[in-house]
């Protein structure tokens, strides 16, 4: 957008999303490979410790969730500000006939 050299790098923001959404994707990989060997050794484990681990899985899984929630946060507020900033460039470039 050739408005873009005269405000901001709308482009770069979109960039910072589809960055974003990388890292996300590839932290979900890796932790749902984590959840499914947990998933796989409480579905054998009996004995000393089992409630424990269970537990501190809940646990994992709550603060997953929270990052994950948190993740979704950060790229729609991104994208948000993005389209905001889009408008604005449309506007100015009206209002001035860039």
């Amino acid at each position: 957008m050739a408005s873009d050299r005269h405000f901001s790098h709308t482009g770069e923001m979109q960039n910072v999303s589809d960055d974003l959404t990388n890292i996300r994707d590839r932290f979900e990989q890796i932790m749902g490979a984590l959840e499914a060997t947990a998933a796989n050794t409480h579905s054998v484990w009996e004995g000393a410790g089992e409630e424990n681990a269970k537990t501190k899985t809940e646990e994992f899984n709550e603060e997953f969730n929270n990052v994950q929630e948190a993740f979704r946060g950060m790229i729609g507020a991104n994208d948000e500000v993005t389209a905001q900033m889009v408008n604005m460039h449309a506007r100015l470039n009206k209002t001035f006939e860039m």
